[in-house]
C-alpha cells in the first residue's frame, strides 16, 4: 500500500514539472522554455536557469549564446515560467556584440 502511494506520488510530481524544452526557431535561433507548476521557484529564478541552459546548449556547438528576448511570469509558491529566446552563433560573428537590455514598452502611443 506504502508503495503505491509512494508511487502515485512521484508520477504526480513528475507531471508537474517540466524541464527546459530547446525548440529551434530559425537560423541559429533557438528559445528555452521552463515551467512551475508548483510554484518553487519564481519567474526570474527559472528566467536565469534558462540563461544557465542556453549557454549549456551554445556551448556543445562551440558557438556562444547571445540573448534576444527574454519573459517570465510567476511569484514564488505559485505557478511561474520563464522564456527565453537566443541565438547560438560563432565567436567572431559581428553580431557578437554587447547587449544593452531595456524592458519592453507595455503601453502603445497611437495619433489619431
Amino acid at each position: 500500500m506504502r508503495l503505491i502511494l509512494l508511487l502515485v506520488i512521484v508520477l504526480v510530481l513528475q507531471g508537474c514539472a517540466s524541464g527546459p524544452t530547446v525548440a529551434r526557431y530559425g537560423k541559429d535561433t533557438y528559445a528555452i522554455v521552463i515551467d512551475d507548476v508548483m510554484g518553487f521557484s519564481s519567474g526570474q529564478e527559472l528566467e536565469l536557469q534558462a540563461v544557465e541552459k542556453a549557454n549549456e546548449y551554445c556551448t556543445k556547438l562551440n558557438k556562444v549564446t547571445q540573448v534576444t528576448n527574454t519573459q517570465n511570469r510567476g511569484i514564488k509558491w505559485f505557478p511561474s515560467s520563464a522564456k527565453v529566446i537566443f541565438l547560438c552563433i560563432d565567436e567572431n560573428d559581428p553580431y557578437n556584440h554587447r547587449q544593452m537590455y531595456e524592458q519592453p514598452a507595455n503601453i502603445r502611443i497611437e495619433n489619431r
